[in-house]
């Protein structure tokens, strides 16, 4: 949780928006070409069978074990909260700057999730699946990228400027009436941590 999220909440960064950085990221996991020889050595039936087998030995229930239950839980009143945040009167005035803003930078957007939503089609569409992303499509798709982050920066700054000024004082109260649930939320991290680490991923990346 944090005042990352949200249409005019989000950090302001000139640089980059950061989709280009997750797409490389995650891209050598988009598609799943382990070999796997004693499959191709079944024949049809046998094929046929062992999928099944795999379907029925899932669990019916998957169990999310990224994030805690208790976290989920009070994000979502979070996210509520600033919403609400953005849709105030001072905030929505001063946002009817960044449509116009936008366009006049050449990176046309309704707000910073627009924003996001459209770089994000751009960026998947110059290097779908692929581990090492290269090549002029890439490179453009990268130059847009840091074009809209930077007028994104110039547009958003105002409004986001007013709009943490109302934050703060709803965020201390936020803070004073979810006090418990947000004890039990860095518990609940603590013991995925504890947990993550027993595996040989874990002890690498959380160290």
């Amino acid at each position: 949780m944090g005042t990352g999220a949200g249409r005019w909440l989000a950090p302001l960064r000139a640089d980059s928006l950061g989709v280009a950085e997750q797409h490389q990221r995650l891209a050598p996991f988009a598609n799943d070409d382990a070999p796997n020889p004693g499959f191709e050595r079944l024949d049809a039936k046998q094929q046929g069978d062992y999928l099944a087998s795999l379907s029925r030995c899932s669990p019916r229930v998957a169990v999310d074990v990224n994030f805690p239950q208790s976290s989920h839980e009070l994000n979502d009143k979070f996210l509520d909260m600033i919403a609400s945040l953005e849709r105030e009167p001072e905030v929505a005035e001063v946002a009817k700057q960044y449509e116009p803003c936008m366009r006049d930078a050449a990176a046309p957007a309704s707000d910073y999730e627009d924003l996001i939503t459209k770089i994000q089609e751009t960026v998947g569409q110059a290097a779908p699946g692929e581990a090492a992303p290269r090549g002029a499509k890439w490179e453009a798709a990268v130059a847009k990228e840091r074009a809209a982050a930077a007028a994104d920066a110039h547009c958003r700054k105002p409004i986001r400027i007013i709009a943490l000024q109302n934050a703060g004082p709803v965020i201390q109260q936020f803070a004073t009436d979810h006090a418990t649930e947000l004890v039990q939320v860095q518990k609940d991290w603590d013991a995925l941590v504890v947990q993550a680490s027993q595996y040989p991923e874990g002890k690498t990346h959380l160290r």
